[in-house]
């Protein structure tokens, strides 16, 4: 029978954008093509855990630093942006604008005052009300 391929390649039509979807462990090759030039790159495919080390939410709608001011009407939503590194050298340097994995599959977003603040699946942040603290 036929081998099990490596990966996929996906396309988007409206972007015309390709993603390497991976379908099990090994080593893809790809035939990369431009003009005259083809060129066969390979691509390894790794099922190895990897753990985050840092993982850094900004909002720079809000401020930086250890102030932030969410002086907003309310249900107006603000839209954080995740740096996330991993131990084997992997850097999203904003993982919300990831375009082959939901920032929601990686990481889970919770506010301390959600009767106030709203966190949602995609890492913004929906003012409701008025608190003390904020």
């Amino acid at each position: 029978g036929d081998a099990l391929p490596v990966a996929v390649l996906d396309a988007t039509a409206a972007s015309a954008q390709f993603v390497l979807r991976p379908v099990r462990a090994g080593i893809a090759q790809l035939l990369v093509s431009f003009a005259t030039a083809d060129v066969v790159v390979q691509v390894e495919i790794s099922d190895a855990r990897v753990d985050p080390t840092s993982i850094v939410l900004s909002l720079p709608l809000l401020g930086a630093g250890d102030v932030l001011d969410f002086v907003r009407v309310n249900g107006t939503r603000v839209q954080s942006s995740v740096s996330i590194s991993f131990n084997d050298g992997t850097v999203y340097a904003d993982a919300t604008s990831l375009d082959w994995i939901p920032v929601g599959a990686l990481l889970r977003f919770v506010s301390d005052l959600e009767a106030s603040v709203l966190a949602d699946r995609a890492g913004g942040f929906t003012l409701l009300g008025n608190h003390w603290e904020l």
